[in-house]
């Protein structure tokens, strides 16, 4: 005589072994994931809330950490951390995400202007804590690449204001005065320029 099991049990071990799979593959590490977090620290920090913008960027990070493929998002995310922690006056660790970031962007193909960015930014955190000379470097790199991209007009304008202010801090007026001046043409070259495509 042949003993049956009970249907309930048979479907009972199915259920539990699909909530297994699907408790498996949540855990995979997917591109998209790692874009929702990202998204939702841009969205945080838009809001003023850094803190929350930084959870859900390191989270973001450590997804793509596991994605072998996912260069430009991890330095996306290390850049993007670094910018948090400087609002959150956490300086030495917003220069060590930045310098990851940056050195992650020279590694892509085509990633100038990242890196650029990436220089502008650690620029700024550097000046916060006093550290002219290396803010000087950051941000002459920054501009240098800047200006070898066509349409970067704006971004060079800005490197221009930053060198400016931290020439002023050095005291060094007329270093700083000659990078307002500089920041200012190109201010109003953009200016006269939008005024004439109109």
């Amino acid at each position: 005589m042949l003993m049956r099991r009970p249907i309930g049990s048979a479907m009972l071990a199915c259920v539990l072994g699909l909530f297994v799979v699907q408790q498996s593959l949540a855990q995979e590490p997917s591109l998209e994931r790692a874009s929702a977090e990202f998204g939702q620290g841009i969205q945080a920090f838009n809001l003023g809330q850094a803190d929350e913008a930084l959870r859900h960027w390191q989270a973001a990070l450590a997804i793509c950490q596991r994605i072998p493929s996912a260069e430009q998002e991890r330095a996306n995310c290390q850049k993007n951390i670094g910018v948090a922690l400087e609002h959150l006056g956490r300086y030495e660790e917003a220069v060590a995400s930045l310098k990851t970031a940056w050195e992650t962007y020279q590694k892509i193909p085509d990633a100038e202007l990242d890196c650029a960015g990436c220089q502008l930014n650690l620029g700024g955190v550097l000046k916060q804590m006093d550290r002219y000379e290396e803010a000087l470097t950051s941000l002459s790199s920054a501009l240098r690449i800047y200006q070898r991209v066509d349409g970067a007009e704006r971004q060079q304008a800005h490197c221009y204001t930053k060198l400016g202010s931290v020439f002023e801090r050095m005291a060094r007026y007329e270093e700083a005065l000659k990078n307002y001046r500089a920041a200012l043409t190109m201010y109003g070259q953009m200016s006269n320029s939008n005024t004439n495509q109109a």
